[in-house]
């Protein structure tokens, strides 16, 4: 986990860090997953297209759906549950990289799979291993520690500080994000229900009233929020609506080792027994070391 600022380091900062939120649509335009609940893949390739255009000025589309089918690679869970992890992702970062959009095409419509591997294994595996991590951190749940990541005094970005970093968080969305005008979120109520859990980005923050909110680039268009740009309130943070939050190191992937721990392995093993009971296909792959 990364260490927090200074007192000093605090006080600091600026009140507004727009950060790396116009580097969001580097890519093929503005992130849509469409109806795929694919958010950690997107998430993630978001994420690594602005870091890498930080190292080399070289805008890359990265494929989110061979983001997203590393991180299922990792997470544990079975085919039937759609959806992923963070951990996951930044396992399936640090492991296996991500390949270029025109090697792995990413579906935006369940009716239109993706059509798979465009390229050449061997293409496959250069392209990986050139956007891939080194080393990954989770962030403190503190305004602080967000500030700080996101400034870049903790997260130690190869680019230097006061650029920005961009932030992969797990968030519980409140009901109420669909009462959002031009992309402010409300504040979430007491007792408020969740519409489910959800990877999103955080590339800087904001001050509208004199109250604090995070910059929430989301990957459902431009035709949501404020041309695709939510404002999450710092309740989002200090209620408990946040649950992760991770940055990380780009450098070539370490890659995958065989796990020798026998409470993993019957981990996966029991997982798979269940899956059958309810006669669904499975996919857990066995652990890995992390």
């Amino acid at each position: 986990m990364l260490g927090y600022p200074t007192y000093g380091q605090l006080l600091s900062y600026p009140d507004v860090f727009e950060g790396t939120l116009d580097m969001v649509d580097l890519g093929e335009g503005w992130p849509d997953q469409g109806n795929w609940g694919k958010c950690v893949g997107w998430g993630v390739s978001e994420a690594m297209e602005i870091t890498d255009f930080l190292l080399d000025n070289d805008p890359t589309d990265l494929s989110a759906e061979d983001a997203y089918n590393k991180a299922r690679k990792y997470d544990g869970l079975p085919d039937f549950l759609e959806g992923s992890n963070n951990l996951g992702a930044m396992k399936g970062l640090q492991k296996l990289g991500i390949c270029h959009e025109s090697c792995w095409p990413t579906s935006i419509d369940k009716a239109a799979p993706s059509p798979g591997l465009q390229c050449s294994d061997i293409v496959y595996e250069q392209q990986s291993m050139e956007h891939g991590i080194d080393n990954y951190y989770q962030v403190p749940l503190s305004v602080g520690g967000f500030k700080a990541a996101l400034w870049g005094t903790t997260s130690d970005p190869q680019w230097g500080e006061g650029v920005g970093v961009p932030m992969i968080i797990g968030v519980r969305v409140p009901e109420s994000l669909v009462d959002a005008v031009d992309g402010v979120c409300p504040i979430p109520a007491p007792g408020e229900g969740s519409l489910g859990g959800h990877c999103a980005l955080v590339t800087g923050y904001d001050l509208i009233d004199d109250h604090l909110y995070f910059d929430n680039p989301e990957t459902w268009g431009k035709d949501k929020g404020a041309d695709g740009v939510y404002k999450l309130p710092v309740e989002y943070l200090t209620g408990g609506w946040i649950m992760d939050a991770w940055v990380f190191h780009n450098g070539p992937p370490i890659g995958p080792t065989p796990s020798d721990c026998g409470w993993a392995n019957a981990y996966v093993d029991f997982g798979n027994l269940v899956a059958k009971m309810f006669n669904r296909t499975t996919r857990v792959p066995k652990p890995v070391r992390i």
